[in-house]
C-alpha cells in the first residue's frame, strides 16, 4: 500500500474527480485528467469486527460520541464478550473483506493496540485480547474522515466493568 516511488500528482484522494477517455485505434488506450476544484461528496464508511469469536461475521460498530477524546468524528465502537473461542478480530469497512484493516505483524513483537495498522487491503493480521471468558470489551476504532492514509487510524479496547 505504500506509495513509493508514484508521483503526487498520480495520488488520488477520495472524493476527487477525474475525466477517464477510453480510446480504441490500433490500440487500446486510457488516459485520465484531474478535474480541478471538483469534488464529491465521499459517503461515510460503516466499519464492522469479524473474528472466530463471532463465526467471522460482521457486528457493526456503531458511531461512538462518549468521552472528550470521541467528539471528533471518525469515532467507532462496539462492545464484545470474550467467550472460549480467540478473541482475534479485525475491522472490516462496508461489508467487504478485501477492505480489511489489521495490525502489522512484525517478528518477534507482540501485536497490541499499539502495533501500526494496515490497510483497507485483503491483508489477514489479528489483534487478540486474551482475558476470561464471560469478559466483556469495548473495542474503539478511529479513522479519520478527511485522511485516507492507514498512519490516521487508531484501535484501542478496554475492559466493561
Amino acid at each position: 500500500r505504500a506509495r513509493v516511488n508514484i508521483p503526487e500528482e498520480q495520488v488520488a484522494l477520495p472524493g476527487e474527480r477525474y475525466r477517464v477517455t477510453f480510446r480504441w485505434e490500433k490500440l487500446k488506450e486510457i488516459s485520465w485528467q484531474k478535474l480541478d476544484g471538483e469534488k464529491s461528496e465521499v459517503p461515510p464508511g460503516k466499519y464492522y469486527l469479524s473474528g472466530p469469536f463471532n463465526g467471522w461475521k460482521l457486528a457493526e460498530m456503531q458511531v461512538d460520541t462518549t468521552g472528550p477524546r470521541r467528539r471528533r468524528k471518525g469515532w467507532f465502537s462496539t462492545e464484545v464478550e470474550l467467550t472460549t473461542l480467540p478473541m482475534e478480530f479485525c475491522v472490516v469497512r462496508n461489508e467487504d473483506f478485501t477492505q480489511s484493516i489489521y495490525p502489522e505483524a512484525v517478528p518477534g513483537q507482540k501485536v497490541s493496540q499499539h502495533s501500526a495498522i494496515c490497510g483497507p487491503d485483503d491483508g489477514e493480521g489479528k489483534w487478540k485480547i486474551e482475558d476470561s471468558p464471560g469478559t466483556v470489551y469495548k473495542i474503539f476504532f478511529f479513522r479519520d474522515p478527511d485522511d485516507c492514509e492507514p498512519s490516521s487510524m487508531r484501535i484501542d479496547w478496554k475492559k466493561v466493568d
